[in-house]
């Protein structure tokens, strides 16, 4: 089975490989993965939209595969779990 990402996604996807399973603020997907202007330190409600649809585009595009999954963090982010597909 091919995976299609969009360019956005693909680079979330990479940045959570490479974030060693840790938790990433929304903050980061806003500013650094998506590529948006913070306007302020927190984030406001039209930019945790923006960072949960990602998320959602993601989570979708991966659903193949149910060994990768996307942890919610609430309060903190979003951390990639790889399991052993073996167990799953």
């Amino acid at each position: 089975t091919a995976f299609q990402f969009l360019a956005k996604d693909y680079f979330l996807f990479t940045h959570l490989i490479n974030s060693q399973q840790s938790v990433i603020a929304p903050q980061i997907i806003y500013s650094q993965i998506l590529g948006n202007a913070l306007k302020k330190e927190k984030i406001g409600k039209a930019e945790r939209d923006a960072v949960s649809a990602a998320i959602v585009r993601l989570r979708e595009s991966l659903a193949p595969m149910p060994f990768i999954q996307i942890k919610s963090c609430r309060g903190t982010g979003y951390q990639l779990i790889i399991s052993n597909p073996e167990e799953i």
